[in-house]
């Protein structure tokens, strides 16, 4: 099986390319359901959704870096909905 590494600022773990697929399709999910959503979680939401459809193999990326640098704002929302998908998932 395939495997990706997610990071966030130089820090990251492993993962099975199917289950970050499948988080970050949900992660996208609950980011549309946003009302008057932030234009960087609308280009965030559209590259989770590309990276959970495509099919890539081996390298399957978040884009944490990306949409989120260091704003506390940006994290915090992101874990929030990351939440909201877990919570899914486990229903």
């Amino acid at each position: 099986m395939a495997t990706s590494n997610m990071h966030y600022r130089g820090s990251g773990f492993w993962v099975r390319d199917f289950q970050a697929e499948i988080w970050l399709y949900l992660l996208a999910q609950e980011a549309r359901a946003v009302a008057d959503a932030p234009a960087w979680l609308a280009c965030a939401c559209d590259d989770w959704e590309m990276q959970a459809t495509t099919g890539f193999v081996g390298c399957v990326s978040s884009c944490l870096d990306e949409h989120l640098g260091t704003d506390p704002d940006r994290v915090a929302l992101t874990l929030h909905l990351s939440e909201r998908a877990l919570q899914r998932l486990l229903a």
